[in-house]
């Protein structure tokens, strides 16, 4: 989860700038403590793009404080050109006034016009496999995350490898041979 719980004091922000993540949750069935995908916080003023969030056990994208969901609103933080899939919603809200949001269907009519697309379920990203101790984050043909990426916001025009594909891993497997998906049964 990412998330930012701090208060805005003395004009100072949070803006991380974060491009082609592959963010995938514990599922409806995980523990309590699991929540959010991705928690816009108190001081945020993030940009999240050509990204997949899915599988959240509570909401793939949430807003928890009428700040950061006004920072979206007003264009000082985005969210664009992203998959999504959350267990119990794909946007959700938190103190946040209808000053702001009329509604989560609001938020949700506003992450549209951003070039976002909220799937039917986890499969629906075209993964391979989302096993926590042995995934494979390849995408199938056909999935909706492949040729889907933008770089043409200012945020994203230096500093990123234009890839072609929403989220880490497009049709290569950039993780083999390196990458250890299961740390607690490995014998070191």
């Amino acid at each position: 989860e990412l998330e930012d719980k701090g208060g805005v004091t003395g004009e100072r922000y949070t803006r991380p700038v974060i491009c082609n993540f592959t963010f995938i949750g514990p599922g409806a069935n995980a523990v309590q403590f699991h929540g959010a995908g991705i928690h816009f916080g108190q001081n945020s003023r993030m940009v999240l793009a050509n990204s997949i969030i899915v599988n959240a056990r509570g909401n793939a994208v949430e807003f928890n404080t009428e700040f950061p969901a006004k920072e979206l609103k007003e264009g000082r933080s985005a969210f664009m050109n992203n998959l999504v899939f959350g267990n119990a919603a794909s946007y959700g809200m938190k103190d946040v006034t209808a000053g702001v949001f009329a509604d989560v269907a609001a938020l949700g009519t506003f992450m549209g016009q951003s070039n976002n697309t909220v799937l039917a379920n986890l499969d629906a990203a075209g993964f391979n496999s989302t096993a926590l101790g042995s995934p494979n984050l390849m995408l199938k043909a056909g999935s909706p995350a492949l040729g889907k990426a933008s770089f043409t916001s200012a945020d994203l025009a230096t500093g990123f490898t234009k890839e072609t594909f929403l989220g880490a891993m497009g049709t290569t497997d950039w993780t083999a041979g390196w990458a250890n998906w299961d740390p607690n049964s490995n014998a070191y």
